[in-house]
């Protein structure tokens, strides 16, 4: 387990940007954190990673060159020990499932101040985890306080098939009227749906149900 006097070695994968060069000048400041390398691609990081070492990884969500879960399994693959948060500029749920599924040690928005940034990479360094509040918020917690889900996926897994169509269909903007030609049944079964997809879903109107859908990738925006 990494002390929190000894040096963390730190690698940050993405695209250059204020964000980073601003959050990698203030961990320059900071005592006892060493940015390695930063502004990395995928190929890049990886190398990296195999032949410098960091004790912690943070890798930009929102970067394309960085594809950073299929990046973070590789470096799972081979750097067991090394540690990963992931940041991105808004917390889609989504991403933070993917996060979750590649055993992130934290998730950040851009949101959070630099001071938060250093506590997630010492508390990472650690081998604890941390989440900005705006990710936390989203999640569903273990009794070890570990994250296991997201709220809105174990939401979303409520929802029967029929109930997922029309929550579509509602996204791409049909009215009722056309939601039941498409599905086949009648405008009073639609109604139904739509009670049910706000229940389950703790959404009271149309529009708000349709940001879910598009958020939670079920259609494109």
């Amino acid at each position: 387990m990494q002390g929190a006097s000894r040096n963390v070695r730190l690698l940050i994968g993405g695209d250059y940007s204020l964000v980073q060069q601003a959050l990698t000048e203030r961990l320059d400041r900071e005592t006892g954190l060493y940015v390695v390398a930063g502004s990395l691609g995928a190929d890049e990081l990886v190398q990296a990673v195999r032949e410098v070492g960091a004790d912690v990884i943070l890798m930009d969500v929102d970067s394309p060159r960085l594809r950073c879960f299929q990046t973070a399994r590789r470096i799972r693959s081979a750097a067991r020990g090394t540690r990963i948060l992931f940041f991105a500029a808004t917390a889609r749920d989504r991403h933070i499932e993917q996060a979750i599924s590649v055993r992130a040690n934290g998730f950040l928005t851009t949101r959070a101040s630099q001071e938060a940034f250093i506590t997630a990479i010492r508390e990472a360094a650690r081998g604890g985890n941390y989440f900005s509040d705006d990710v936390r918020k989203r999640l569903l917690l273990d009794d070890n306080g570990k994250p296991v889900s997201t709220i809105a996926r174990s939401r979303r897994s409520r929802l029967t098939r029929r109930e997922s169509e029309a929550l579509e269909h509602i996204a791409r903007g049909l009215s009722q009227k056309q939601m039941a030609a498409q599905m086949h049944i009648s405008i009073k079964t639609v109604e139904k749906h739509v009670t049910h997809l706000m229940k389950k879903l703790d959404i009271h109107d149309r529009v708000e149900l349709a940001r879910f859908a598009i958020r939670e990738g079920m259609v494109e925006p």
